[in-house]
């Protein structure tokens, strides 16, 4: 296969969209939270419609006209009735606190202990999501929780009884 024609394919290869907004966006929906498998690969869409599959609120689907798809997903302790809210406030994306690409700091600790180590954002966080880190001296990864404040943290492990 020429270069050229496989470059072309590469840049015209859709985008990923972005799960963690999704799953924010159909948790500002419901109000409980939401189920979605992160193996799941939809295209990027701009605007995702949102809406209840059944009266008993126990999933949403979610909708694009463009590219199209259309995915349930399940959503525990969802508020019911849902609280009415604007489509401005639906589609308003939870503020972003951590950039791919971002130089980070991650905190661990465990009883009589602290670390913090330099890495370098994978993901994009909102607070309370996790994203992988790389570890700039090792090279190896980790999931860190981001905090309220932008903070990345990884919980130690308990040693096993």
């Amino acid at each position: 296969m020429p270069v050229a024609l496989l470059a072309l394919i590469i840049a015209t290869a859709p985008l990923p969209h972005d799960l963690d907004r999704l799953r924010a966006d159909i948790a500002i929906y419901s109000g409980g939270v939401p189920l979605l498998d992160p193996r799941l690969a939809l295209a990027a869409c701009a605007v995702p419609q949102l809406a209840w599959v059944d009266a008993s609120h126990s999933a949403v689907s979610a909708t694009c006209a463009v590219p199209a798809w259309r995915v349930f997903v399940a959503v525990q302790g969802a508020t019911m009735p849902p609280a009415p809210r604007s489509a401005a406030a639906v589609s308003a994306r939870p503020l972003l606190l951590v950039r791919r690409g971002d130089a980070v700091t991650v905190n661990a600790g465990g009883q009589g202990f602290s670390v913090a180590v330099a890495g370098v954002a994978e993901n994009d966080g909102t607070a309370g999501a996790r994203i992988r880190v790389r570890n700039r001296s090792s090279g190896g990864s980790v999931l860190a929780l981001v905090g309220a404040d932008g903070s990345l943290r990884v919980q130690a492990q308990s040693p096993a009884p």
